[in-house]
């Protein structure tokens, strides 16, 4: 039960900061020698990953859905932006769905090595760093509402993310900052956009599913609720803290952290067996 709640806080942090979950879950196992969950613990904690998100924006997301509908003692205006916003978030779900449906099994073939993972997260700090720099060098803060080059930038950005390494979190916060948008706005959009994404893996992975998805596993359905509930409470966590950072401080950090495990990794992959 141990290993499955450490995969679970793996995946519910990785998930939502500009880290990796996809490289993380490769990595992590592969330096300590720990068995990788099986597809229904996956699943399972990609369901605690949704639930995370949800809960953090639940006030967004109620707004959003009512707004949308006209419900209640809401301006024209506020309808409007309410569309407006939903339309974007689906604008910008659309190139990820077409890779993820068309690329997936392709991708996890070909990008199955941890090491290659540790290669990709170079590619996440690269993405960040950039990033930043190009929001230093502008004289204004940046826009708070994101707008349909936001949205189809951004959502190119996270179709990279179907590569293990690259963080989904940080293709997509950096692709908006460099259209523009403030940390806060990107990163707020960024979470939003990633609901439909979780949702969408979680029905893909759902008809591969049988009665006796954990047999031979090692892994009973204890352990997969507790990987559920440590990845809903690290991916809460992880919402709140970077929602927190971006406010006043930088993602240069993030990029210092993945290019040392990336390097970490290949320095000790000779000694792997």
């Amino acid at each position: 039960m141990l290993s499955a709640i450490l995969l679970g806080i793996i995946q519910g942090l990785t998930e939502f900061l500009p880290v990796s979950s996809s490289g993380h879950l490769q990595i992590i196992p592969y330096l300590f020698g720990l068995e990788p969950g099986p597809l229904a613990f996956d699943v399972a904690v990609h369901v605690g990953t949704l639930l995370a998100v949800v809960a953090y924006f639940w006030v967004d997301l109620w707004e959003l859905g009512v707004g949308a509908l006209g419900l209640g003692e809401r301006t024209p205006e506020r309808v409007r932006r309410a569309r407006l916003e939903l339309g974007l978030l689906a604008v910008a779900s659309v190139p990820a769905a077409v890779v993820g449906w068309a690329l997936s099994s392709t991708f996890e073939e070909r990008f199955g090595d941890p090491r290659l993972a540790a290669v990709m997260l170079f590619v996440t700090a690269g993405l960040l760093l950039g990033a930043e720099r190009l929001y230093a060098r502008r004289s204004a803060t940046g826009r708070v509402a994101s707008n349909g080059r936001d949205a189809i930038t951004m959502g190119l950005a996270q179709s990279l993310a179907i590569i293990p390494g690259i963080s989904r979190s940080g293709a997509t916060i950096a692709a908006g900052m460099a259209t523009g948008l403030t940390r806060a706005a990107a990163a707020r959009f960024s979470f939003l956009m990633s609901i439909p994404v979780i949702l969408g893996a979680f029905v893909l992975e759902l008809p591969e599913l049988s009665e006796g998805a954990l047999a031979g596993t090692g892994y009973t359905p204890a352990d997969v609720v507790a990987g559920t509930v440590a990845a809903a409470i690290s991916g809460y966590v992880a919402v709140r803290f970077l929602m927190r950072l971006v406010t006043n401080d930088t993602l240069r950090g993030f990029a210092w952290y993945v290019i040392a495990l990336g390097t970490i990794t290949l320095l000790a992959s000779p000694f792997i067996q």
